[in-house]
C-alpha cells in the first residue's frame, strides 16, 4: 500500500521581501491528529543574550518530523513508567543556543471533517502549555506532557483544539541574574534585563500568535497554561498583559498548582548572592573587571564539570525587583 502523502503547511512570512515556506508533519502514532515537532520560533545570539522572535524556517521545506533540542540539564526521573507509559521515551538531544522550539499537535483534516461543526467556525481554538520542572528540568516533549491522547479524546467530544508544547531556556541559561550581566548588555540591542527564560516564552506566543492560522487555529482564542513553575510563568505572563498596553497573545489562562509568590520571584540581592556563589566557585573574583569575569563565563561550555553541576541546583528562579519583573 502506497504510503499518504506528507501533510504540509505553508507559513507566508510577512517580511521586506514576502515568502512562503512550508512545514511538513510527522505521522503520529494517532490517526486523527496531526503532529509538527521542533519548529524553531526564536534565536540565541549568546548566552544571557534575550532571545529574538524567528522571522522564518532555517529551510524552505522544513521536515517537522522529530522534537527539537531541550536546553541542558540534569538527567531528571524517568516519568513515563507513571504517565503515558505507553509512550516510549523520546530521542533527547541538548543544546543550549537552539533549545526555542515548539511543537503542534491538530486535529487532522479527516477527523475535522467526520464533525458536524458550524461553517463559521472555521479555525480551532488554541492551547499553549509550558511545562514545569523548577525552572531547572524538563522539556514539552517529555511524554508526561505529550497532548496527543487530548487533542484526540477532543476530537471524539466533538470540541476539537489545538495543542503547543514550547521549550524554553532553564537553570543557569534561564535565570540567572546580575547587574554584571545588565551592564554588559547592548543597550541598542532591544530587550534589557534578566529573566531570559521568560523572554523565551514570550516569543513563542508571539510565533504562534502570527503562524497559528495557518495550522487551522484562531489566534484569537489562544488559552495559556501551565503546571508548577509553568504556571507561575503563566501568572508572569497574566501580570505583564494586564500592566502593557498592547495586542494580546492570549485571551484565556489556566494556572496548575503555582503562582506568582509561591514559586518565586526572588530580588535582585538574592540573585547575585547565586551569582556570586558561581564565580566563586569559578575562581574569578580576582580577574580585573567585570567584562573579564563575563568574558570568562561566556565562554565555559555547558558540559563542562561545573557548569553541569550548577545545572542541578535550586539557585536559579525569576528576578523582580520593584515591584516589576525584571525582563525589559
Amino acid at each position: 500500500m502506497a504510503s499518504p502523502s506528507p501533510v504540509i503547511v505553508q507559513l507566508p512570512y510577512h517580511t521586506k521581501d514576502p515568502f512562503v515556506q512550508r512545514v511538513v508533519r510527522k505521522t503520529s502514532w494517532i490517526p486523527g491528529v496531526d503532529e509538527f515537532r521542533g519548529i524553531p520560533y526564536a534565536d540565541i545570539a549568546d548566552r544571557w543574550i534575550h532571545s529574538t522572535l524567528r522571522q522564518e524556517l532555517p529551510s524552505d521545506n522544513f521536515d517537522a518530523s522529530k522534537n527539537g533540542p531541550r536546553c541542558p540539564q540534569q538527567q531528571g526521573p524517568n516519568n513515563s513508567d507513571t504517565f503515558h507509559s505507553y509512550l516510549a521515551l523520546p530521542e533527547v538531544t541538548e543544546d543550549e543556543f537552539k533549545c526555542l522550539n515548539l511543537f503542534i499537535v491538530r486535529p487532522n483534516e479527516e477527523s475535522l471533517n467526520r464533525l458536524d461543526l458550524c461553517k463559521d467556525l472555521d479555525k480551532l481554538p488554541v492551547y499553549v502549555y509550558i511545562h514545569g520542572g523548577g525552572y531547572g528540568l524538563g522539556a514539552a516533549t517529555d511524554p508526561m506532557w505529550d497532548p496527543t491522547r487530548l487533542v484526540d479524546d477532543s476530537i471524539s467530544l466533538g470540541r476539537p483544539f489545538i495543542a503547543i508544547g514550547i521549550n524554553y531556556r532553564l537553570n543557569i541559561f534561564d535565570f540567572a541574574a546580575s547587574p554584571l550581566l545588565m551592564h554588559a548588555q547592548n543597550h541598542a540591542a532591544g530587550i534589557k534585563g534578566c529573566n531570559f527564560g521568560l523572554v523565551d516564552q514570550r516569543n513563542a506566543l508571539r510565533w504562534v500568535s502570527a503562524n497559528i492560522s495557518a495550522f487551522g487555529g484562531d489566534q484569537n482564542r489562544i488559552t495559556l497554561g501551565g503546571q508548577s513553575v509553568g504556571a507561575s510563568s503563566v501568572h508572569a505572563h497574566v501580570l505583564e498583559a494586564t500592566a502593557v498596553q498592547s495586542i494580546p497573545l492570549f485571551s484565556r489562562a489556566i494556572m496548575e498548582v503555582g503562582a506568582m509568590g509561591t514559586l518565586g520571584p526572588i530580588s535582585m540581592a538574592s540573585a547575585q548572592a547565586n551569582f556570586d556563589k558561581l564565580t566563586k566557585a569559578l575562581d574569578l573574583t580576582g580577574l580585573d573587571g567585570h567584562s573579564k569575569s563575563l568574558n570568562k563565563l561566556s565562554r565555559i561550555t555547558a558540559s563542562s564539570s561545573y557548569m553541569s553541576s550548577t545545572l542541578s541546583t535550586r539557585l536559579w528562579s525569576k528576578l523582580m525587583r520593584n515591584l516589576a519583573l525584571v525582563s525589559t
